[in-house]
């Protein structure tokens, strides 16, 4: 409802500000209509994360950056040679989840778009596609082999991103 054109809430705001003169058609529009599925999917996961990155603060013990502030540290190396190799964990654990969470896309564009993806197909993700291809063309055969591409996708993003964290843990 925020972002209906002619009684959304965003509109109405935009228009009573005097920042626009008519209301935009924002699901109308591509690019708009990615905005509108990431910020509706950033707004949604923003908590989460920050209570899992918190959660990774809380165990770093207090004693070690103590002990770097005594010895002279600035606050810009304590963060990166201290807090970022010590949440090193907790960044691959959000890294993996995040991949595996955005290829797995599917509600919020299915329901801003009535499953067609919007104009140009703009919002159309990979799961909704299979879904199209599966359950709506009764294609089950090649929905099945898009399925099985989705998850060697999967394995192989999370293996570089698990390489990449270890990588850069050595050096």
């Amino acid at each position: 409802m925020i972002f209906d054109w002619q009684s959304g809430g965003l509109n109405h705001f935009l228009v009573q500000t005097g920042i626009i003169q008519d209301p935009i058609n924002w699901k109308n529009d591509p690019w708009f209509m990615r905005l509108i599925v990431s910020s509706i999917l950033f707004f949604q996961y923003f908590g989460y994360s920050m209570v899992i990155y918190l959660a990774g603060l809380q165990g770093i013990d207090p004693s070690l950056l103590e002990a770097a502030q005594m010895d002279g540290a600035k606050k810009k190396h304590i963060f990166i040679h201290i807090i970022v190799p010590m949440l090193r964990p907790i960044i691959l654990f959000q890294m993996i989840t995040s991949i595996i969470g955005g290829i797995q896309i599917f509600d919020q564009p299915f329901t801003l778009t009535n499953g067609t993806g919007g104009p140009d197909r703009a919002a159309m993700t990979s799961i909704m596609y299979l879904y199209n291809v599966a359950f709506q063309s009764t294609r089950f055969g090649y929905g099945a082999a898009i399925a099985f591409c989705l998850f060697i996708i999967i394995i192989l993003l999370s293996v570089a991103s698990f390489i990449m964290t270890k990588r850069k843990s050595r050096s």
